[in-house]
């Protein structure tokens, strides 16, 4: 049943700063809205509507994915390889994953979970977890570790999709409002001072459109074509119009998503 299936979909935004932003999106696909609010429960039907929740928080800076190892000082249980590189820590990427999966674990129960889908949208963190390159002691291994137990499998499912923050095209929202949500963290005190973020508890959503879900089966030829415009200008001219152009599309971009998340999930970024 679609009711038992969460997604899970991360980010992570970066910077030349102190600080990373990060945010984990959980939906409940095709919840019951079980709300003590005052819109009537009558409106909110099984298959129809899901249960949001957004966690958000800032992170001091850590390496990268791509990156190597800086320091040879440190125990080296703490450097990970990922691909062709290590990493120092936990990168942003990574500390997303494990914010959303520790958030899931505490505020969905069980038995709507059944069903796990985890999305990102960088390559080596995905390496990263489905080699299994963490450690046993590994805060994230052993949160990978219960949410799988908890599931009708015993497995989750990973998959990455492809980064919108650059693009023209709306994507798929839950990942498009994840990458908006975290540049926003990375200015952000966390409230609380804790590790469990900020946070807008769980509310009622419409349910994933086609367009959402043809966006996931079709990113990767989408992100191709959008960077595939022809040939490339010529002249200094064409190209300051071209990127305009660019700018104000993404511009028209975020635009649209911040009225669709403040539309869907009735709150302002």
């Amino acid at each position: 049943s679609t009711g038992k299936l969460l997604v899970i979909t991360t980010d992570a935004s970066g910077g030349s700063g102190r600080f990373h932003g990060l945010c984990a999106i959980l939906r409940q696909v095709g919840a019951i809205h079980t709300s003590t609010e005052t819109t009537p429960r009558s409106k909110y039907k099984p298959g129809t509507t899901d249960i949001v929740s957004i966690i958000s928080r800032r992170t001091r800076t850590a390496q990268q994915c791509t990156g190597k190892r800086k320091s040879r000082t440190r125990r080296s249980s703490r450097g990970r390889r990922i691909g062709n590189g290590s990493v120092v820590g936990i990168p942003a990427e990574l500390s997303a994953a494990s914010l959303g999966i520790r958030a899931a674990l505490e505020r969905v129960p069980r038995n709507c979970r059944s069903r796990v889908l985890l999305l990102l949208d960088c390559e080596r963190s995905l390496t990263y977890l489905c080699d299994g390159l963490y450690g046993p002691d590994d805060v994230l291994g052993r949160a990978l570790q219960t949410i799988a137990h908890g599931t009708s499998s015993g497995s989750i499912s990973v998959a990455t999709v492809a980064s919108v923050s650059k693009s023209r095209h709306d994507g798929f929202f839950d990942h498009a409002a994840a990458d908006y949500i975290a540049a926003m963290a990375r200015g952000r005190p966390n409230t609380d001072g804790s590790e469990a973020g900020n946070s807008v508890e769980e509310r009622p959503c419409p349910s994933l459109n086609d367009a959402d879900l043809d966006w996931l089966v079709s990113s990767d030829s989408t992100d191709k074509a959008d960077t595939d415009t022809g040939a490339v200008p010529s002249t200094v001219g064409a190209k300051l119009t071209a990127i305009s152009q660019s700018r104000e599309q993404g511009k028209q971009r975020v635009d649209r998503l911040l009225k669709r998340v403040e539309a869907d999930l009735g709150c302002v970024c």
